[in-house]
């Protein structure tokens, strides 16, 4: 069964020849999945009660490069908020001349989007602004990202990033409602085009349980949505609408184990 994507799917976001850099160790987002949370908590490097707590890595931050990089993920392990907006816009200053095109993935908030607009919008024939959007309902959001932006600003940041040319892609990873159709078709409704549509499970379920509560409170509900006989309905319903979505590993994986 093929998948309808660019390609099949992607193996790395940065694409095989990028790099993913962070400024920050901990994020104040305490999403229940994280899993550089519970990586982090798992290796001793950060307990996982203490990720909240952010360390601010000034060496990376002011940082000046030189050598020139192909494409380049920020950040992959910490959001973009309020704390580390100043740091982030220091350090993508420095990093954006060296660089020929940049992912920025966030759970946007939209005085930060706002900031990050205005601040490069020159360079937004090379950035690449990649909303995560995991459901369409707050209640969900409220429960696995407690500490991150409410759903409507993050789909109000998606028309406010196109004011300003950017390109905007979503990744709905992990998908947190029975059905993410639905929100499917408001990212759609929104100009966000299937093709920048990316969606993905929730992985290493059972290893976060063990370390999140709410993990392993809503196990037998994340159980049930990523079953693989609903997540063959979910794809089967993408590919008769026609979209050409893009299904991260861990959905295809999951979804052929019998």
């Amino acid at each position: 069964m093929k998948a309808v994507t660019r390609g099949t799917y992607e193996k790395g976001w940065a694409g095989p020849k990028g790099e993913t850099m962070n400024i920050c160790k901990g994020c104040e987002d305490l999403c229940e999945y994280c899993y550089g949370r519970n990586s982090a908590a798992r290796r001793g490097q950060k307990d996982w009660d203490d990720w909240g707590n952010t360390r601010i890595n000034w060496k990376i931050v002011n940082k000046g490069y030189r050598k020139q990089r192909r494409r380049v993920m920020f950040p992959s392990t910490h959001n973009i908020n309020k704390y580390n907006l100043k740091p982030s816009i220091i350090f993508l200053n420095n990093l954006l001349p060296h660089v020929k095109s940049l992912l920025i993935v966030i759970k946007p908030w939209y005085p930060v989007v706002k900031k990050l607009c205005k601040q490069f919008q020159r360079f937004n024939d090379k950035i690449e602004l990649r909303f995560t959007i995991t459901t369409f309902q707050d209640r969900w959001r409220e429960r696995f990202e407690p500490y991150s932006s409410p759903i409507p600003e993050r789909l109000s940041s998606i028309k406010l990033a196109h004011k300003y040319g950017f390109l905007v892609s979503v990744v709905v990873e992990p998908f947190l409602d029975a059905d993410p159709l639905v929100l499917i078709r408001k990212l759609i409704k929104r100009n966000v085009g299937p093709h920048n549509i990316w969606i993905g499970p929730m992985n290493h379920r059972r290893e976060l349980s063990r370390t999140s509560d709410v993990i392993f409170n809503h196990s037998a509900y994340l159980n049930s949505i990523y079953q693989p006989l609903n997540l063959k309905s979910i794809y089967g319903r993408i590919m008769a609408e026609g979209w050409k979505i893009n299904f991260k590993d861990g959905f295809l994986n999951q979804m052929r184990k019998k």
